[in-house]
């Protein structure tokens, strides 16, 4: 039997206030975890707990606009999260790689666009987070 050498990282999306810049939502996945962490309110403090314990045993952490965005919101609001000590990949620094003729585009969020008939509605930060963390895991590693 072969060993994986794929990387177990944690991809991660937040969701904060705009006037009073606190967390408000977040949700993250896994590549070796079959099943999100999603917090939509409530106790952060031990929600921040529960997502650094479900950081444990990842290589890196990965987002989009991670590094300046939701990093220091998460030092802000947890300064001593073990899961801060870890590599970071932001995948805003790696469009101009992906996109050259257009480097800097904007995510594309599905859950500000209209509503098509029949489609389900998402509940508010649900979606936003999940598709912000999934959509740039490729929903899952083995997708």
């Amino acid at each position: 039997m072969v060993p994986s050498i794929s990387p177990h990282f944690l991809s991660l999306d937040l969701e904060v206030g705009k006037k009073d810049h606190r967390i408000r939502a977040f949700a993250a996945v896994r590549t070796d975890v079959d099943q999100p962490l999603v917090f939509r309110g409530g106790d952060l403090t031990a929600a921040l707990t529960k997502l650094d314990d479900f950081a444990d045993g990842a290589d890196f952490l990965l987002g989009h606009n991670l590094i300046d965005f939701d990093l220091p919101h998460l030092k802000a609001a947890k300064p001593n999260l073990r899961m801060l000590k870890l590599p970071a990949v932001d995948t805003l620094w790696l469009n101009p790689l992906a996109f050259p003729r257009n480097p800097y585009h904007h995510l594309v969020k599905h859950y500000l666009e209209p509503r098509s008939i029949g489609a389900a509605v998402p509940r508010p930060g649900e979606m936003r987070c999940l598709g912000g963390c999934g959509a740039r895991v490729g929903v899952r590693a083995g997708a």
